[in-house]
């Protein structure tokens, strides 16, 4: 059962947003280790463009519809849009 972060607070436990961010960086972490394991030079970095201070803009959603139409080879905008970024 989830609990709101009223009752969080109550037990003195973190946030959600918190508890969600911690979980984001032990992920980076353990996949950052497992791709240097494999010689890789890619490395993923769990924070957000603003903190990272970043002048990016962030992807739109596709959707599932607009997935499928673009499977055709039918452009649309927001797959315009995320192309460009």
């Amino acid at each position: 059962m989830e609990l709101s972060n009223i009752q969080l607070k109550d037990l003195e436990l973190p946030r959600a947003q918190d508890e969600l961010k911690e979980l984001r960086k032990e992920w980076t972490t353990i996949a950052n280790r497992q791709l240097q394991n494999v010689w890789s030079e890619a490395c993923i970095d769990h924070r957000s463009h603003a903190d990272r201070r970043l002048d990016l803009l962030p992807i739109e959603k596709l959707r599932w519809e607009g997935s499928a139409i673009e499977r055709k080879g039918i452009k649309i905008a927001i797959g315009d849009y995320n192309r460009i970024g």
